[in-house]
């Protein structure tokens, strides 16, 4: 059965800035940044967000945003959500200029239905997919960034980082409300994240979803996007776009311009993602339209118009049920058993915990979970409602578990409550495979 997933949108108002109390002087500067001249497309967010869930006033705060479409800019989706969950879009002011408050603000294209965040992002997990989408309603006069096309990886270290917004200054004396810049070297490549910075020099409150650029043939590239910022601090963690560019930008982006717009017109040539218009080859594609009549449930992996299905390791019942670009497989030793893995390897994710990395996708070891053999700790852990000794088993009895004290678990037991010691479990003949940490499948 598919899932739907509700979002319990909530913002950490501390990972952007509230303005001072004179909205004429609010300090608005990267620590250890200057005055900014060659970004003009980095624009900043005014978010006045909700009262609370017990009715209390919220501070507006403010955030960074950057321009990658002609009509389209990326942010945090920290810095929305809440607004979007709440109904609250036209709280959200979108400007561009070299000031705090320059420029005239830009409107949101059709209010909610304009705010995509990336389907994985959870307010509740430490800057996971941490992007949010927004289509303005008119161009700004200002050029898109040039967005990475590439890999970022351990040859990346040192180079030099040029990070951009509007984030506040925590020391000196000076006060400067324009858009800042500042340049420093890449510490780290990790899986997720690239960390910049220095203690006198790096980002801080109030540059959440600010752009970072390295250079480029002929332009700087936007690599990565600053991710919750609460202080000014280096290890701030930097969202890296390379991982995101095929699977969520470039499928928004190019539904609005390039060659292969979705305008009704199914185009084959010259296309950067495939066109949307072709069908029925490229039903299962993307539409990001909001539409549900776009959702196609028979798909080589979960349609991303479709409402969330079954995550990694789950249960499924067929391929377009699997998210993560997964398909719906069969467990190596229990044929009632189908649950979604997922591609893994270099570049990607890492497994979620129980599943290893097996021939480049997530796979379940034997004992898969609520298989007989598999370890448990109750009867509602395997698919035959039988957990005797710790194990799941086909039937009550199969356990042959010694009867009495001594910690011994009797027969039919459900929960498996007294286990027999490790060492006797092996002189009962139990296969050592019974004996695997715990796992269980995650809800």
């Amino acid at each position: 059965m598919m899932k739907h997933r509700t979002l319990v949108l909530s913002v950490a108002l501390a990972a952007c800035q509230a303005p001072g109390d004179d909205p004429g002087r609010e300090v608005r500067a990267s620590l250890g940044g200057s005055a900014d001249a060659d970004f003009p497309n980095v624009c900043v967010m005014h978010v006045q967000p909700p009262d609370d869930d017990q009715g209390n006033h919220q501070d507006e705060f403010a955030c960074s945003c950057t321009l990658v479409e002609a009509q389209t800019v990326l942010t945090s989706a920290r810095c929305v959500s809440e607004n979007l969950e709440k109904d609250m879009v036209d709280g959200i002011q979108i400007h561009f200029g070299s000031g705090f408050t320059g420029g005239d603000p830009v409107a949101i294209d059709g209010g909610a239905a304009g705010i995509t965040l990336h389907r994985y992002f959870d307010p509740d997990a430490p800057n996971q997919h941490d992007l949010a989408l927004i289509r303005l309603a008119s161009a700004p006069d200002a050029e898109p960034v040039t967005l990475i096309d590439g890999t970022l990886g351990e040859s990346d270290r040192n180079a030099d980082l040029t990070l951009v917004g509007f984030g506040v200054r925590l020391v000196g004396d000076d006060i400067d409300d324009v858009r800042n810049s500042i340049t420093t070297p890449i510490t780290n490549v990790v899986d997720e994240f690239v960390f910049a910075g220095e203690d006198d020099l790096t980002t801080c409150a109030g540059d959440s979803g600010g752009p970072g650029f390295l250079d480029g043939d002929t332009d700087p590239v936007m690599a990565v996007m600053t991710a919750r910022q609460t202080e000014c601090s280096k290890t701030v963690q930097r969202i890296r776009l390379d991982l995101y560019t095929e699977s969520f930008l470039y499928p928004f982006i190019d539904n609005y311009s390039g060659n292969c717009p979705l305008d009704g017109n199914c185009t084959t040539m010259d296309c950067r993602t495939p066109d949307r218009d072709c069908l029925p080859e490229n039903k299962c594609l993307w539409q990001a339209t909001g539409d549900p009549e776009d959702c196609e449930e028979d798909c080589p992996t979960r349609d991303w118009d479709c409402p969330i299905g079954s995550d990694t390791g789950e249960e499924c019942a067929k391929d377009g049920d699997c998210e993560h670009g997964g398909r719906c497989v069969v467990a190596a030793d229990d044929e009632s058993f189908h649950y979604c893995n997922r591609p893994c390897g270099e570049g990607e994710e890492v497994c979620p915990g129980g599943m290893e990395c097996m021939s480049g996708e997530c796979a379940y070891a034997t004992p898969s979970p609520g298989s007989p053999g598999a370890a448990c700790s109750g009867a509602e852990a395997c698919r035959s409602g039988v957990c005797e000794c710790g194990v799941c088993q086909v039937a009550a009895g199969d356990g042959a578990c010694e009867q009495g004290g001594g910690g011994f678990c009797q027969v039919g037991s459900e929960d498996g409550s007294r286990l027999a010691p490790l060492a006797l479990l092996g002189l009962l003949g139990l296969p050592l495979a019974f004996r695997r940490r715990r796992r269980k499948i995650r809800p």
